[in-house]
């Protein structure tokens, strides 16, 4: 009976993990996920901060749980939605909209606001700060404000109490909204205040792993208003000179405990939120920690309800229920997943190689114009002169952001998580021998850690 009873405790406990790698805030409407996240809280808690450093906030008066995922590589392929029968990635200028109604809320006393209140003080905020354009109630601006509000009610942060009329189309339309401002107050998961920082990395760092060491001229100057006391005259030269050696030892003071646990906490970030952990990626420390822990991280691996899979170019974890997946590849009728499918099956050599092939972006072009031309009525929408240039780089955002491929302006490169989509797996045989026989790419079985493939599967998590 105990046995049974500690299986279901796992269980439990391995669903919230990855529903909350999926929705790191979650509230009342998740129903029995957000029950299960609060009754195992302080375990979840402990998890997250031993395995990977983040921060898990529940909040159960409230009725939200936010899990403050720091990425172990900053991404553009992370990016907000827009809530649309087509969802679109957010624009910088949804961006910057979101981000003046956030200052509007933060600094409204009332427990409600109306929409066109929210747009009309979001005019004065967008006039009065240098960097971002002027708020005006075009069509387009109605629109864009419109998808950053629906964001916020998406989070929970707004709660829709009346509605009348569509915004969008009609910029008479008025909406009533509660203000959840203890789920607003955790909306930023930086380690350090944004306000405060005087740059990316500094918003970025975390205290755990050792003292804060600037490594640019813009941080060293930034960090002499700190470190020099305001009646001392030699104070900016002694800054600065600090400054300099905090720069050239990089992280100064910092412990062998908190190397191994930055080491830890970066390898499982990338385990549990990208799609795929390269080793090149990794640091000689970072590799070493990697062989050092493997049963650890199998073991971390089963308590997140998931699977390990270990190959010669890299790992990922496989989740079998796709409860942390949070974009599937390839999908239904997902024009540009299915243009980079595509361009897969196309460009990926009949037997795996011994190492990167580099593609000119005119490769990829070239398969979609073909495509194109062979199906007139497909892909209505790019059946123009710049359509197959439009759809490929689409389709390479797409490889790019599953970590598929490697992309830049010149061209690309497949990456080997690539070649668990193609129909056969061979390795390339040496010189003067024959090639081996090719083994089935879509087995059940497990492909040999080699210099080959990972194994083959329907989908992809994404950040």
């Amino acid at each position: 009976m105990t046995n049974v009873s500690a299986q279901e405790i796992a269980a439990v406990r391995a669903r919230a993990i990855r529903v909350l790698l999926a929705r790191p805030l979650i509230d009342r409407r998740s129903g029995t996920d957000f029950t299960a996240l609060v009754a195992h809280g302080q375990w979840l808690q402990r998890w997250f901060d031993d395995k990977c450093g983040w921060v898990l906030v529940v909040d159960a008066r409230h009725g939200f749980a936010r899990l403050r995922k720091v990425p172990a590589q900053p991404s553009s392929h992370r990016g907000a939605l827009t809530n649309r029968s087509t969802p679109r990635p957010f624009t910088r200028r949804r961006y910057s909209l979101l981000a003046a109604i956030a200052a509007v809320l933060s600094d409204t006393a009332r427990p409600q606001i109306s929409l066109r209140d929210l747009a009309d003080r979001v005019q004065v905020i967008t006039a009065d700060t240098s960097g971002v354009a002027d708020f005006t109630p075009r069509r387009d601006e109605r629109i864009a404000l419109a998808d950053a509000v629906t964001r916020l009610v998406d989070l929970g942060v707004l709660s829709i109490v009346e509605t009348r009329g569509d915004y969008a189309n009609d910029e008479d339309a008025n909406a009533l909204y509660d203000i959840d401002d203890r789920r607003l107050g955790h909306l930023i998961a930086a380690p350090y205040p944004p306000s405060l920082a005087p740059s990316v990395e500094h918003m970025l760092h975390e205290s755990r792993y050792g003292p804060w060491g600037p490594t640019t001229a813009r941080d060293q100057q930034s960090v002499t208003t700190d470190m020099a006391p305001a009646d001392d005259p030699q104070g900016p030269i002694r800054a600065i000179g600090k400054a300099r050696v905090l720069a050239a030892t990089g992280t100064p003071g910092t412990t062998d405990e908190q190397l191994r646990r930055k080491a830890r906490h970066r390898i499982m970030r990338i385990l549990l939120d990208d799609p795929v952990l390269y080793l090149d990626s990794l640091s000689t420390a970072e590799r070493a920690y990697l062989q050092q822990a493997i049963g650890g991280i199998a073991n971390w691996a089963a308590e997140a309800g998931m699977v390990l899979e270990r190959r010669a170019e890299g790992w990922a974890l496989i989740d079998p229920d796709d409860i942390a997946t949070d974009m599937r590849f390839p999908e239904g009728n997902d024009l540009v997943k299915f243009a980079a499918l595509l361009l897969l099956g196309a460009l990926q050599p009949d037997r795996v190689p011994a190492g990167p092939v580099r593609y000119p972006r005119h490769s990829a072009e070239r398969v979609i114009a073909e495509r194109l031309r062979a199906n007139p009525t497909w892909a209505r929408a790019y059946q123009t002169s710049d359509g197959p240039a439009r759809l490929a780089a689409a389709a390479l955002e797409q490889l790019a952001g599953l970590s598929l491929a490697a992309v830049d302006s010149a061209g690309f490169s497949l990456l080997p998580a690539a070649g668990r989509y193609r129909p056969q797996i061979a390795d390339l045989a040496p010189a003067g021998q024959a090639a081996p026989a090719p083994a089935e790419g879509h087995c059940s079985g497990p492909v040999p850690e080699q210099a080959v493939t990972f194994s083959p599967a329907d989908q992809e998590r994404s950040p």
